[in-house]
């Protein structure tokens, strides 16, 4: 769905030089590059927090909160991985 709205707002460079046409069909396209990518990345942080908090319950053998926070900074942390921002917040989930 961020994938829709964020590939509708996209405009072409070249907007001016472009047909009514040809904008419909670049911002068709460019929703429908933007929902794949939304789509991959949700899964991806989907697929990293079930399996954190899975490994997390198994080695503490309990279910409470514990093991979703745990699971969040886990999954925050390797998304941010590329991004340099791991430091930060590794400091920040041990507080």
């Amino acid at each position: 769905m961020m994938g829709l709205l964020l590939g509708a707002l996209d405009t072409p460079l070249m907007q001016d030089e472009m047909t009514g046409r040809q904008q419909f069909i670049y911002q068709a396209k460019q929703m429908g590059r933007r929902s794949w990518s939304s789509a991959r990345a949700f899964a991806v942080m989907g697929f990293v927090f079930s399996a954190a908090e899975c490994v997390v319950e198994k080695a503490r053998a309990k279910h409470d909160t514990t093991n979703t926070v745990v699971a969040g900074c886990v999954t925050g942390g390797a998304l941010s991985a590329k991004g340099n921002l791991f430091p930060d917040l590794l400091t920040l989930c041990l507080r």
